[in-house]
This record gives C-alpha cells, structure tokens and sequence, in this order.
C-alpha cells in the first residue's frame, strides 16, 4: 500500500472509530436499517501468502480471518438474508424489514468453496454465489485472466524453476514471450509487472497474446503447485446448493454485455442461467452483470429472458421500489473492510 493510501485509511479509522465508540454509529445504522437493504459483494476469500499469490486487482480480496470478522458482524447488527428475500421486499411483495443484508460472491471462485463456505455455514448464513459457468466448465476462461493465473504460478516457483537443472529451457520459453522479468521480481513489484504486461499484450496481435500464454503453460506445467483449478466444479456447486447456498448468473464468458449485439447477449444469459438451473435448484432467476456494465437495451433483454432480478457494481443501498434490473450493492474488500470499525462504516456506504 502506498503511503498516501495508508495515510488515507488511517484517517478514516480514526473519524469512524471515534463515530463507532461514541454510540453515533449505532444510531446513525439505526436510521439506514430502517427503510433500506444492504447487498454485500465479494470476490474472493484467500489467505495473503499461501499457494499462488492473489493476482487479482485491487479490491477483490479479503482473508479468511477478514471474512469471519465481518460475517460475525452482520449477524450480529443485522438480520442476515438470501437474496431472494431482499428482491422480494424490493419488489413490494409484504412489508420492507429492517436490516435486510444479503452476501453475494461473483464470478465462482474456487477460494469461496474452500475458505468462505465453511464460515458461511458455521454462522448459518445464506448467500448467492453468481458463477460464470464457463469458467466452472473450463471453457470460456479470457487469455487476460488465464495469463494473470500463470504469471501468478511462474512467479511464486520463480527460485524452484532458476534451480532446476531442467529451468533453461522454461527461462528461453519466458525470454521469447518476453516475459523473462518474472524472474527477478520482488513481492511488491508482482502486481505492477502483470498490469503492465497485461496492456502491453492487449496492443499485441493475437498471435503474440497466445505465444506468451502457451509460454506460461509450458514453464508452469514444470512447476505448478497448489489446485490447478481456480474456479469452482459443478460438484462443489452442487454440495453449496445442497447446504443452501443459492447459485446465480454471471454470463457464460464474463463479457462486457453492452458491446454484445442483442443475440450474443441473450445468448451469454440465457445459456448460463440454463447451465445454472440445470445443475440447481432455481426456483428464480438471478443476475450480475459482469464489471458492473449494464443499460436500458441489455435490462430489457434480461427481463424479458426471466431473470427476476440483476445486480451492478453500483455502490449504494437499495429501497423499496427501485428497479429489480439495476440493484446497487457494496464492495467488501480488504482495502476497504480490514477491520469492524471500516467494515461496519463501509455497510453504510461511507
């Protein structure tokens, strides 16, 4: 973290703590359970430092022991409930309880199975997990984020693959991608050498993003360790539903759906939303547009395909009568929510 972010943050635990010990927070959340509803939106659940480092931008991410912190919280401050509970008090089916938080994790991560699930279940709480079902199947995972996961695999064996008697021939693999500074990076620099790599490729032909991606492969094929598999299977989907956690839609390929014409669009819903009913339970239908990126054209599409209800990356609460196509949730992530007293600010959009 840079200074200034850390100078920043410090600012703000200091002005909402001294809200949090007054007892003025507790008022002021008294106020805002009364009349609105919090969705809560994760990413990831991963320890810092364990298996391959966390590749992912910022704001994707809390551990373990962050997560629990704020599961415990909102059971404590809130009454904790499955999405389709808030989409109905939204949609003015019977009164608009006070307090309503739903947890919401995107794209399926495989971390959500192995580290949040399990507190999930320890504190009894409901939550909807919106899977980009080509990712669990294996078939629709974007070169940018397969190349980030390999960078990821190569750098955290780069002393193991520098060693091995057999590492030439994967440091010539990297040299001719020009990917060779993965070696010599420091922990700090790893998340700057892959967005800088990243947009460099992304002016490259396609030709040459796949070259780099098939180097990564080959070298990472010498070296990998830990799951292989980022993203969740359809037998842990399967055994998260059994203990009711609720599954929804977040495309088949994760695309940005306003640059799709208006069959790829319904074609990305409505082949995920089947694959997803096919392997649960959905009584409903639940979306999250993927990045967040939606308008009038693609809300139409949606509605019209029987999704009851979608979700943005719009930060806010939502309210009795606002738009079941367009809800707002809140970011949870350790820059973010690291301890109760930023979490329990963050709940309210501060």
């Amino acid at each position: 973290m840079l200074w200034h972010e850390h100078a920043r943050r410090s600012l703000k635990v200091l002005l909402v703590g001294g809200l949090h010990y007054s007892g003025v927070l507790s008022a002021v959340r008294r106020h805002y359970k009364s009349n609105r509803a919090v969705i809560l939106m994760y990413h990831r659940v991963t320890p810092v430092g364990e298996g391959v480092p966390d590749y992912s931008p910022n704001g994707m991410v809390v551990t373990p022991a962050e997560f629990a912190m704020q599961m415990g919280f909102i059971r404590r401050h809130y009454d904790v409930v499955p999405l389709s509970k808030v989409v109905g008090a939204v949609g003015g089916e019977g009164n608009f309880p006070p307090g309503m938080c739903a947890v919401t994790f995107d794209d399926g991560w495989r971390d959500v199975y192995e580290y949040a699930f399990p507190i999930l279940r320890d504190c009894s709480i409901p939550a909807t997990v919106f899977v980009t079902t080509g990712y669990v199947s294996g078939s629709a995972w974007s070169w940018q984020e397969r190349a980030r996961y390999l960078m990821a695999v190569v750098f955290n064996a780069r002393d193991s693959l520098k060693s091995r008697s057999d590492g030439g021939d994967g440091r010539e693999r990297l040299r001719a991608a020009g990917l060779e500074g993965l070696l010599a990076l420091r922990p700090g620099q790893f998340r700057g050498f892959v967005l800088e790599t990243l947009r460099g490729l992304e002016m490259q032909e396609d030709r040459h993003c796949r070259l780099a991606v098939r180097a990564l492969e080959d070298v990472s094929a010498q070296v990998i360790q830990g799951p292989a598999r980022p993203f969740l299977n359809w037998n842990e989907v399967k055994e998260m539903a059994a203990a009711g956690i609720e599954f929804g839609n977040h495309t088949v390929s994760h695309a940005v759906l306003p640059k799709l014409v208006d069959r790829q669009v319904v074609e990305e819903i409505s082949n995920a939303g089947d694959k997803v009913c096919s392997e649960v339970d959905c009584s409903e239908r639940y979306l999250a547009y993927p990045y967040g990126k939606h308008d009038r054209r693609v809300m139409d599409l949606a509605r019209g395909l029987g999704v009851r209800a979608a979700c943005t990356t719009t930060i806010g609460h939502v309210r009795a009568g606002d738009d079941l196509m367009a809800l707002n949730r809140v970011n949870i992530s350790s820059e973010v929510a690291c301890n109760e007293v930023l979490f329990a600010g963050r709940l309210l959009c501060w």
